[in-house]
């Protein structure tokens, strides 16, 4: 699996409206070789959220696939404007080597 994660810390003051982004359907959603995504909030600062969002491919073929696409670059281009707070982001890429689940005893 590979695994794509963009932490981004926003002010408090627009943490919601950045969450928002999130909550709608995307092409994404239906795009071979996607198997999921999460949002993470960290809200334990007065002045600043960390928002982390993973998204989930089953290789790294896929996830690029997934950025070349047309529906991808669609994506971006009808999104208006800019998300406004943002103070920081970081982009990594892993490869997922160890996957534990529950297991009942």
């Amino acid at each position: 699996m590979f695994v794509i994660t963009k932490t981004f810390k926003v002010s408090k003051n627009h943490s919601a409206s950045f969450i928002d982004r999130f909550k709608s359907n995307s092409p994404l959603f239906h795009f071979d070789g996607f198997i999921k995504r999460e949002v993470l909030l960290q809200s334990k600062h007065n002045d600043e959220d960390v928002i982390q969002v993973r998204v989930m491919f089953k290789d790294k073929k896929d996830y690029y696939r997934w950025e070349g696409s047309p529906e991808h670059i669609q994506m971006h281009k009808n999104q208006k404007e800019k998300p406004q707070g943002i103070l920081h982001m970081e982009s990594h890429t892993f490869e997922l080597i160890i996957e534990d689940l529950y297991e009942e005893i």
